[in-house]
């Protein structure tokens, strides 16, 4: 036998070697990446679910904290009388046309009797919870809804409860984003329901026009029911309550005792790599007939290109690398270069582009949660984790501290008479007085309604009082223009400081509070200083 065919033969038998091992190789590649990809999409849409949810809770509690709402319910459970229920009725219905995600409200008394409700349809089941900060997603009218619920606070004291139901459409919305890569991944969300013993769920392929819905009777060792359990991780040929094989992620939030799994079917993942193998095989192929075609006359020069193209090809199975371009005389080799480099450099763009995609979500969701969308001021989430660390620094370095909480009077006559849209303008143009006026050093945050908060560093009582003294005229020389009505507002103002016996943040908002309660007593539009007795 010539040496050039008994080296065509060798050549065809290693060839046909190394394209099976690539292929397998390939195969398995291609599996471990979807089943990557099945796991971070699921990853993406559980940390953005929790980051709403999060946001949401944080719109309760400013509702709940609002003082206009609490001493409607005070008032009703001293006289109990139409005009207090009425007023009650006034605020939630206001806070219910407020807000698009709103499917209901409802207010509790101290004994977890409903009080009211808007809108005014059927109530709804309690969640029969005690008063603590309660989040749940649960199954109600065939959709799953978000019952948030928050302990209504006075004087240190629970006078009743507020729960808020928000509709599952930003959850929907969530899942048609959170899937760059293109795969089949359906997303399915299981919530209990307060009516049965069975598991409500939705299937979702990031689809409006594909989401699904049934009543369940889960079974322990489907992916809705390893979730359900506490199960988190990645599951290949589990079966679900139909009898389907499934790649599935599983995802369990304690909080929300919501259920979300990302799932594909095997059979689709087996059809998905048969089909790239079979374009890879394709490629292999071609490149092979061509180095036959011409072997015997290029034997020695051609078996060496191969071998690195092979190489190359492994090292982008393993580790992603993208291989150097060695250029050759023979253009199939080239070609065959171009199209693995391509490969390997498409595939690491795609994953570059979901990693940056990812963190400039979380990281948009992360500064949303810390304003306040209607002044851009700090919300009462920062209060609460900026207040300690200024106490802390002014009692290491003694330095004065001082803090303040403002009131607008009689702002509800200014919705009541103008609109709340009037009133949002209203808070705005104070926002910006306040901020504009403050020094450099001092924090202004929107604490809840139309009360603000005023951290002032390294100031005293007497620095301070003249500062807001200044502050208070100027809101009362500020006129908004509103539909060719000009506004006027005034402002209540109680002011404390930090001391050796007052050094914690509950205690120098409860002093400031009080203060702001005589400047209310006293007349409004005045300042007040918080002392003992």
């Amino acid at each position: 036998m010539k040496l050039r065919y008994y080296l065509i033969i060798i050549f065809i038998f290693f060839t046909s070697v190394q394209t099976i091992l690539n292929l397998y190789l390939f195969k398995n590649y291609q599996k471990q990446l979807i089943t990557g990809n099945v796991a971070s999409i699921s990853q993406i849409e559980l940390n953005l679910i929790n980051a709403s949810a999060d946001l949401f809770d944080d719109t309760v509690n400013m509702i709940a904290s609002r003082t206009s709402l609490i001493q409607a319910v005070v008032a009703w459970q001293q006289h109990q009388d139409v005009e207090a229920k009425n007023n009650i009725n006034d605020l939630i219905l206001d806070t219910y046309n407020s807000f698009n995600l709103v499917k209901w409200i409802q207010v509790y008394d101290d004994n977890g009797q409903i009080i009211t409700y808007a809108p005014r349809s059927n109530t709804i089941q309690p969640l029969n919870y005690d008063y603590a900060n309660n989040m749940v997603a649960v199954a109600e009218n065939q959709k799953i809804v978000l019952r948030i619920e928050k302990p209504l606070i006075s004087n240190q004291k629970t006078i009743g409860s507020i729960e808020i139901a928000f509709n599952s459409n930003f959850i929907h919305k969530i899942i048609a984003r959170s899937n760059p890569s293109g795969l089949p991944v359906e997303t399915v969300l299981a919530a209990r329901m307060l009516s049965s013993e069975e598991t409500f769920v939705t299937f979702n392929t990031g689809e409006d026009t594909k989401i699904r819905s049934a009543s369940l009777t889960v079974a322990k060792d489907s992916p809705i029911g390893k979730a359900q359990s506490g199960q988190t991780g990645v599951w290949d040929g589990v079966k679900d309550e139909s009898g389907r094989k499934l790649l599935a992620s599983t995802h369990y939030l304690d909080e929300l005792q919501l259920a979300v799994i990302g799932q594909m079917e095997v059979s689709e993942l087996d059809a998905l790599i048969n089909k790239n193998s079979q374009q890879i095989f394709k490629v292999y192929l071609y490149a092979a007939f061509t180095a036959i075609l011409f072997y015997w006359l290029i034997a020695a020069n051609i078996t060496r290109p191969l071998v690195r193209v092979s190489e190359n090809a492994k090292r982008i199975v393993k580790n992603n690398h993208i291989p150097l371009y060695q250029p050759n005389y023979i253009s199939e080799i080239n070609q065959l270069q171009d199209s693995l480099i391509k490969m390997a450099k498409n595939l690491k763009k795609k994953q570059k582009n979901t990693h940056d995609r990812h963190q400039a979500q979380t990281k948009q969701l992360k500064l949303a949660a810390n304003l306040d969308p209607l002044t851009g001021l700090y919300n009462r989430r920062v209060i609460d984790t900026e207040l300690p660390k200024e106490i802390n620094r002014a009692l290491r370095y003694q330095h004065p501290l001082s803090l303040a909480m403002v009131d607008l009077d009689h702002f509800k006559q200014v919705n009541d008479t103008y609109g709340h849209c009037a009133g949002d303008q209203v808070l705005s143009a104070v926002a910006k007085h306040l901020i504009k006026n403050v020094r450099k050093t001092d924090s202004v945050m929107r604490f809840g309604g139309e009360e603000f908060c005023i951290l002032m560093p390294s100031s005293d009582l007497k620095s301070s009082f003249h500062l807001l003294n200044r502050l208070r005229l100027g809101i009362a020389e500020l006129t908004t223009f509103y539909q060719a009505q000009n506004i006027r507002i005034t402002a209540s103002f109680g002011l404390t400081a930090l001391s050796e016996t007052n050094d914690t943040s509950e205690n120098l908002i409860e002093q400031a509070d009080q203060a702001l309660y005589k400047a209310k007593q006293n007349g409004r539009n005045q300042v007040i200083c918080y002392q003992q007795n």
